[in-house]
């Protein structure tokens, strides 16, 4: 019978340590790792299983964090602040039209909907008026 002691002693130690090393998989994914480590200690395999599929919330914060950045480099493209003309040479200018110019701002469309921006020829989504390679402006109408 002592036999039988020794080893549920073991088992609830085993129980402890593993419940522990969850926790601190739960608080690393910025979650209450007490909590998780209470519910693994009690429903074992069920838990470990729900600590596993946690969605990590800090790879989440940094790709929203990300996804901030990227559209206030698009607007910040799309109003370029107030900088000194450029000057061109005349044998630059010489082959302008307006015309030219016009089409050159007017996107192209992709069979499936998408648009192709006319200054890189980046393809991406229909809805967007801002092209995310180049900063071109699309007049989509």
């Amino acid at each position: 019978m002592g036999i039988y002691v020794i080893i549920a002693i073991i088992a609830l130690v085993v129980q402890i340590l593993i419940s522990i090393k969850f926790a601190n998989i739960a608080e690393a994914k910025g979650y209450d790792g007490f909590n998780y480590g209470l519910l693994c200690f009690f429903f074992s395999v069920m838990g470990y299983c729900m600590v596993a599929a946690l969605p990590d919330l800090n790879l989440q914060n940094t790709i929203n964090e990300i996804y901030r950045k990227v559209d206030r480099l698009e607007t910040s493209k799309a109003q370029p602040a107030a900088a000194a003309p450029a000057v061109e040479k005349k044998s630059e200018v010489t082959a302008k039209t307006t015309a030219a110019s016009a089409e050159a701002k007017a996107p192209n469309f992709a069979e499936n909907g998408d648009i192709i921006c006319p200054s890189c020829g980046m393809q991406q989504a229909g809805n967007r008026r801002i092209c995310w390679k180049c900063g071109q402006k699309f007049n989509v109408e």
